[in-house]
């Protein structure tokens, strides 16, 4: 083979020709990070690393199968929600490879992540990391493990001082003397590496772990949910803490499955390290060989916390729960995140792209649809469902009928017959801006929701009048909307926004956009009202009379008024 790594190290150097590459990477599980580190002072990220696979090794049957647990590893990551306290995928991207002679083409799949200091290993028998600290970091591993429990996982898998990563929040923040995160206690820790995350569920085998922090039921083939990576948090735990792990001779211990097990079974646990009556317990409980009798993630983060504020007067309990809540309530979304997960699972090949249609159609199916939010909530897994059919290979056009008709139906039966008042008691979503208007969601989800219906079709005009009035202004707005982010006509852009406002006359937003992007093309694009031959009713006593009705339509909306008081200033 004649691609290596020399060649993605050349391709990282072009994705990427503001920042300098690492000469070497680092030898994951079975992927290569590499660091990639800014060349200007003034960009942002001041860096990153990439995950991937050595393209020369991809001609060995193991590394075939390394591949494609690595694009199982991303599809999980993608979909997993963003939270401080697991690494977050911050991209995807596929990295096409081209041998000298054009005759052999590699596709790496290559996944960006936040660059971080160092793990926990550092941190094992090293005074600048004191026991506060130290107990504020498996404080925030379990937090993150929590996160992983709370949207699906089993467990993580692979739990060892190397896959908890570290960094100094003061290269990021300025931060105040505040009880955590502080000057003092900077550090913000991170599980990493899913490659073996749920690997019992999907690959069939649960083995595959370091063993020296190994649960004994996984000798036997067994994965046992949470409480396997319990035992392994147990030595974790032992091993920061008291700065070597709770088995007295680990180099014995660690030589086989059979020797390992014995010392699991009737080993002492040496934890004279650990002053705190309170954590030893947790640890042994931790390394109980019965699963049932491990404490749960919960549980341990409990005594942690009590342990810090107890003895150090620390209360991190709370700071920690805002770090687990999720970025956004708002369930449409957390859907909208899932769908853009799975779609991206799409280049990962055709074994990911059925796990992810199976995830989203499990998702479609706890949906029960029956007003504008939770067809927003149902919408785009909708939408990615037809995606992931297609590339599933499931192209004929009867296996899009079942999803097309129920986005017909939610669109006659409840969009369709909703009015003004209806729309603006909706509840607001936390992941809009508060300027975004009641409006401008509902012709979203009424535009998205005709896509997926496939309506009308052509130009038929009859299905369109089934919609109520208000809808079918939302619908013309959000072609209007769509057409123009796609840079389409803007002579038709407003058209469509003058058929908004003449099917429903009481909508201010129709009439705020209406005044907003004429006057754009009159004063802000290239060649001004000549460039798309406006008429004489689109010139400026147009816009002025647009937002003064507006403005007497929602009298609190303060956009409009803002942009007539600068025409007229």
């Amino acid at each position: 083979m004649t691609i290596t790594t020399d060649d993605f190290r050349a391709w990282l150097e072009r994705k990427y020709h503001d920042y300098d590459v690492a000469a070497e990477p680092v030898h994951g599980t079975y992927g290569l990070i590499w660091f990639l580190t800014t060349k200007s002072p003034k960009s942002s990220p001041k860096g990153f690393a990439v995950k991937t696979l050595a393209p020369e090794k991809i001609i060995s049957s193991k590394s075939l199968v390394d591949l494609a647990n690595l694009r199982r590893e991303f599809r999980m990551w993608l979909a997993l929600p963003s939270t401080y306290n697991v690494v977050s995928a911050l991209g995807f991207d596929i990295a096409s490879l081209v041998g000298v002679d054009g005759s052999e083409v590699v596709n790496l799949p290559v996944m960006r992540m936040p660059r971080m200091d160092g793990s926990l290993d550092d941190w094992v028998n090293n005074s600048k990391f004191d026991g506060i600290d130290k107990l504020i970091a498996l404080a925030q591993a379990l937090n993150g493990l929590l996160h992983l429990y709370t949207n699906g996982f089993e467990g993580h898998g692979d739990l060892k001082p190397s896959n908890l990563l570290y960094i100094d929040m003061r290269s990021k923040f300025q931060l105040h003397n505040c009880i955590w995160p502080s000057e003092k206690h900077p550090w913000q820790v991170c599980v990493a590496d899913l490659g073996w995350a749920d690997a019992w569920v999907d690959l069939g085998f649960s083995g595959k772990v370091f063993r020296p922090y190994k649960a004994p039921e996984r000798v036997e083939g067994k994965f046992s949910p949470i409480k396997s990576d319990m035992f392994s948090m147990g030595v974790i735990a032992a091993q920061l803490l008291q700065g070597h792990h709770p088995a007295p001779n680990i180099k014995r211990a660690e030589e086989s499955d059979k020797s390992w097990k014995k010392w699991v079974e009737s080993g002492e646990r040496k934890l004279e390290g650990i002053s705190s009556d309170r954590i030893r317990t947790m640890i042994l409980r931790c390394l109980n060989l019965d699963p049932a009798a491990r404490p749960d993630a919960n549980e341990c983060l409990g005594e942690i916390c009590a342990e810090l504020k107890e003895t150090y007067c620390l209360d991190i309990a709370q700071a920690l729960a805002a770090w687990r809540k999720p970025i956004f309530e708002s369930v449409a979304a957390q859907n909208e995140h899932q769908a853009w997960a799975a779609n991206n699972s799409i280049r990962l090949g055709s074994s990911e792209v059925i796990r992810s249609l199976e995830q989203i159609t499990s998702r479609l199916k706890k949906i029960q649809v029956h007003d504008i939010c939770s067809c927003e909530e149902w919408v785009p897994l909708a939408d990615s469902y037809l995606k992931l059919l297609e590339a599933a290979g499931e192209v004929q056009e009867a296996s899009k009928v079942p999803i097309r008709k129920l986005a017909l139906n939610y669109l006659l039966s409840i969009l369709g017959k909703l009015d003004r008042p209806d729309v603006l008691n909706i509840q607001a979503r936390d992941d809009l801006p508060n300027v975004v208007q009641p409006f401008e969601r509902f012709s979203e989800v009424v535009k998205l929701m005709a896509d997926l219906a496939d309506f009308p079709q052509g130009d038929e005009l009859e299905p369109v009048e089934k919609l109520g009035a208000y809808a079918r202004s939302a619908l013309a707005f959000g072609k209007a909307s769509a057409l123009r982010f796609e840079g389409g006509r803007q002579s038709e852009v407003i058209a469509l926004l003058t058929t908004a406002i003449n099917v429903a006359q009481d909508e201010p937003v129709n009439y705020y956009f209406r005044a907003r992007w004429i006057h754009e093309i009159l004063f802000l694009s290239p060649g001004g009202a000549s460039s798309e031959k406006l008429s004489s009713q689109q010139s400026m006593q147009t816009i002025i009379s647009d937002l003064e009705r507006a403005i007497s339509l929602a009298s609190d909306w303060e956009e409009p008024k803002n942009l007539l008081q600068s025409i007229k200033s």
